[in-house]
C-alpha cells in the first residue's frame, strides 16, 4: 500500500487512528502489544492466557495444521473469557481538533487500518458522534467480526 494512493480522508482517518490509539484504545494486560490504557486481567486469567500463547507458539515449530486449529479455539477463548469480560462494548475517543471528513467510508477505513496496524484489534470504528470547533469525538464498538 502506498499512502500516496489513497485518498486524504483515508491518510486522515489513518494518521488520527495512529495518534488517537496508543493513549486512548484500552487494551488488556494480557495483549501482547499494549496502549496506555490497559485493563488489569487477574493472574490466574493472566496466566492461563500466557500458557495458551506458549503451547500456540511450540505447535507452530511442530505442526503448523494443528497450530492453525488451535489458533481459532485459542482466539475464542480470548474472546469469550478477557475480551467481552473485561473490555466496554463501546469506546468514546476524543481529539482536541474538528475533523470533518468529506467522505465517511474513506475516513473510516483509515482509522479500521490503523487499528488493524498496530493490532489493537479489539474495537472498530463506528461513527463520528459529534465535532465542535475545538473537538471531534468518535465512537468505536468491539469488534465481533472474529467471532
Amino acid at each position: 500500500m502506498k499512502l500516496s494512493e489513497k485518498s486524504v480522508d483515508w491518510q486522515l482517518g489513518y494518521i488520527l487512528g495512529e495518534s488517537l490509539i496508543p493513549s486512548q484504545l484500552p487494551t488488556l494486560s494480557t495483549d501482547a502489544i499494549k496502549s496506555n490504557c490497559i485493563v488489569e486481567v487477574p493472574k490466574d486469567l493472566q496466566d492461563l492466557a500466557e500458557q495458551k500463547e506458549k503451547e500456540r507458539y511450540n505447535l507452530w515449530q511442530e505442526n503448523k495444521i494443528e497450530w492453525e486449529e488451535t489458533f481459532y479455539v485459542h482466539r475464542k477463548w480470548y474472546k469469550e473469557t478477557l475480551e467481552d469480560v473485561y473490555l466496554k462494548d463501546e469506546v468514546i475517543m476524543y481529539t482536541q481538533s474538528a475533523v470533518v471528513p468529506s467522505n465517511f467510508e474513506e475516513f473510516r477505513d483509515g482509522f479500521d487500518t490503523a487499528l488493524w496496524d498496530c493490532d489493537y484489534s479489539h474495537y472498530k470504528f463506528v461513527e463520528i458522534i459529534s465535532t465542535k470547533s475545538y473537538m471531534t469525538k468518535f465512537k468505536l464498538i468491539k469488534d465481533k467480526s472474529n467471532d
